[in-house]
């Protein structure tokens, strides 16, 4: 996503004659490629970060929905035959 964002730039750059941002330039040559690769590694430590605290969520969390569901489910279908023993003539 990030790389067709600069793609993007330089699409710019190639239809109205200026770089939307000077450091995409590509005169500046190493300064270039350290933007780039700053912003891909920017990119990967944001996902990496996101990616933990979901899992540790799921991880906290799961045991205690887990059994909620199991409760929910005992609930729905205790409930279920009940109403099923109404409707043939039981109780």
């Amino acid at each position: 996503m990030v790389g067709s964002y600069l793609g993007v730039a330089y699409i710019t750059h190639a239809t109205q004659g200026f770089y939307v941002y000077s450091f995409l330039n590509p005169s500046k040559g190493a300064v270039l490629a350290a933007y780039i690769c700053g912003i891909f590694a920017g990119t990967i430590v944001i996902f990496a970060l996101v990616w933990i605290v979901k899992w540790a969520l799921k991880r906290t969390t799961h045991a205690k929905t887990r059994d909620e569901g199991r409760v929910r489910y005992q609930m729905r279908t205790r409930d279920s035959s009940l109403e099923q023993g109404k409707a043939e003539g039981g109780f």
